[in-house]
């Protein structure tokens, strides 16, 4: 058993010399690790977001869906209440700050409409919910 962890440890600290440095077995066993971790959590990532899109679409069939948050801008408190819609071409979302009503074009993607959401608005697509 001794003579197997030397055989380990030995290998892992092997050293291999390259024009970026001196890389030990150890550490190309860690950026394996690392990079198998990346992609794990990536892909739990995106079957959250494809979970999202899928309850948000089903919701979407039944009445559209509201969030409402609030801003401050030089002290003053700013209601700022969004509605998403969908119709047969794609998606709407109407923004209403202070009685001032703006509207998205149309959205053909929930993937268009998160990145519209988050350049134009304090919403995310997953602020949006069915009003009671």
């Amino acid at each position: 058993m001794d003579e197997i962890i030397y055989q380990v440890v030995n290998w892992l600290s092997i050293e291999h010399h390259t024009r970026r440095g001196t890389h030990n077995n150890y550490m190309v066993l860690l950026y394996v690790a690392v990079t198998i971790g990346g992609v794990v959590v990536a892909r739990e990532l995106a079957a959250k977001r494809r979970a999202l899109q899928a309850r948000t679409t089903q919701a979407l069939t039944l009445a559209p869906l509201t969030a409402t948050a609030f801003t401050e801008d030089d002290g003053q408190t700013l209601k700022c209440t969004g509605t998403l819609h969908q119709d047969a071409d794609g998606y709407t979302v109407s923004i209403t700050r202070n009685s001032a009503e703006s509207q998205s074009g149309l959205l053909r993607s929930l993937d268009e409409v998160d990145t519209w959401l988050r350049a134009h608005t304090p919403f995310i697509l997953s602020d949006f919910r069915k009003h009671p």
